[in-house]
């Protein structure tokens, strides 16, 4: 173990703030612009539980800052100072926060135990105005912990606050989060020695599902005898190093090995799921499709002339996405066509789309893929294609269109708002669901029935564009026909 030194606090120091920060800013994010309550809530209880586990850390990181003596306060990048939207400001939070918890989880492994302990004085002792002030230790007498003065002399360069002479903490805990960090910060639980092999052991901290019942940031490990969890534990998490659960996961509530550098592994991985559900509402690709009006669907045999020829005339008419949409063509001949159509979008500047094939919008290099509520669920295709590719979902109600948000959706298709010949449909949610969908916070695009007639009443509803099939496939001027619908949007002002 190295003396602690005033670099390593000062390391801890700026990556407690870098933390802190980033988690306002998601919190913020989350709370104010995607207006989602759990996902706040969440992003609270981590901010909460952080502090919690570096409060005593924190109070003596901070006597070592030194902001004017810091060499890299004048340096920056060009994209330190540009964003260029609020989905990169959230990204670029998400990233600090999880790379600040590695730096703190390395660095503190390299200081003194007393400095990642608790203080064993939780409560401050009520303080009486007439009394005279306290007493100084003599000279020579050692704080908690240490054999004599020339070990705490020499491991403890920054002197003790007045609230530690006093025998309390400099900065509190946030006595309302309940947690296992909380029993252990508390003195309820101390943390054992660090194992033999440190980070050699073969599997991380591990977030168990939520709904069994345990307490927020629990422990579970492989063993269920010992998790509390009753699951079963698949062979490759044969490790006894503990894994963290989220909220409602079941657990045994003890806190790992290691002291603070474990406590802050486990929020670090905490955290990668947290960021995970932040990235998955703030896909780049809702941006894109915010602008785009018309959306066209082309259908071969819908088609009055060539469907190539159909597709150009639609962009010429103001299409911002064209999606091939070809439910009888085998493989191959998709695959030819993807490529053909996505070469035409390329050389117009249009996003091109895929129906309910991600394989064939990979191989063609399309720019997304659009399924239905029967197709592949939406954490499936982003297993396929990534978070790269543009992905939308039809909707038929609020709470498929909730769920399409809350699975990383880019935009979703609103409907039917009218009657389809293309697509007759039984339920007619009409243009009630579209005014309720319109309030989320991505694109939404009306589908099923649409034309240059009823195109206005569309618009009005507060949907950011329509897609339409027959309307402009089957026209006999597809560019003409793909222009009036357009227009119904440039009247109000869209």
């Amino acid at each position: 173990m190295l003396p602690a030194s005033p670099a390593i606090l000062r390391i801890v120091d700026v990556n407690c703030n870098r933390v802190r920060e980033g988690l306002r800013v998601l919190e913020d994010f989350a709370r104010l612009v995607r207006d989602d309550a759990s996902l706040s809530a969440l992003l609270k209880a981590f901010r909460h539980d952080f502090q919690t586990a570096t409060s005593a850390l924190q109070a003596r990181a901070i006597a070592a800052r030194d902001t004017a003596g810091d060499v890299g306060t004048g340096i920056t990048t060009e994209t330190e100072t540009q964003r260029t939207s609020l989905s990169a400001v959230a990204t670029a939070a998400g990233k600090r926060v999880g790379e600040a918890l590695r730096t703190i989880e390395e660095y503190s492994k390299l200081l003194p135990d007393h400095y990642l302990t608790p203080h064993e004085n939780r409560t401050a002792p009520a303080v009486n105005p007439h009394a005279a002030p306290p007493v100084p230790p003599p000279p020579g007498e050692v704080r908690r912990g240490r054999a004599d003065a020339a070990s705490q002399r020499t491991a403890d360069p920054i002197p003790p606050s007045p609230e530690e002479a006093k025998g309390r903490p400099a900065l509190g805990l946030q006595q309302s989060v309940e947690s296992p960090i909380t029993e252990w910060l508390a003195g309820t639980q101390r943390p054992p020695a660090l194992p033999p092999g440190g980070d050699s052991a073969p599997h991380g901290p591990r977030l168990a599902s939520s709904g069994g019942g345990g307490t927020a940031g629990a422990l579970t490990t492989s063993d269920p005898q010992k998790s509390g969890t009753g699951l079963p534990v698949h062979s490759d998490e044969a490790s006894d190093r503990p894994h963290l659960a989220s909220p409602g996961g079941g657990g045994t509530g003890k806190t790992p090995s290691g002291g603070v550098a474990a406590v802050i592994e486990q929020l670090r991985y905490r955290f990668y799921d947290i960021e995970k559900a932040v990235l998955l509402t703030v896909a780049p690709g809702g941006e894109r499709m915010a602008g785009v009006r018309l959306h066209v669907l082309i259908t071969a045999s819908l088609c009055r002339r060539s469907w190539l020829a159909v597709a150009e005339a639609a962009i010429d008419g103001g299409a911002g996405v064209l999606q091939l949409r070809e439910k009888d063509l085998d493989g191959a001949e998709l695959l030819i066509r993807a490529k053909q159509l996505v070469a035409l979008c390329r050389r117009k500047g249009v996003i091109a789309i895929l129906n309910d094939r991600p394989d064939i919008a990979l191989l063609a290099g399309a720019d997304g893929v659009h399924v239905g509520q029967s197709d592949l669920p939406i954490d499936a295709v982003r297993k396929l294609v990534g978070m790269d590719l543009l992905v939308g979902v039809s909707t038929h109600s609020i709470e498929q269109a909730q769920a399409a948000l809350a699975s990383g959706a880019d935009y979703i298709g609103v409907g039917p708002i009218f009657p389809s010949t293309t697509k007759p449909q039984a339920d007619l949610p009409g243009l009630a669901y579209a005014k309720q969908a319109a309030a989320l916070p991505l694109p939404t695009v009306g589908i099923s029935g649409v034309t240059a007639a009823n195109a206005p009443a569309a618009a009005a509803s507060g949907l950011t564009g329509v897609a339409v099939s027959s309307a402009v496939c089957s026209a006999d001027d597809p560019a003409a026909a793909a222009a009036a619908i357009v227009a119904a949007f440039s009247d109000l002002g869209l």
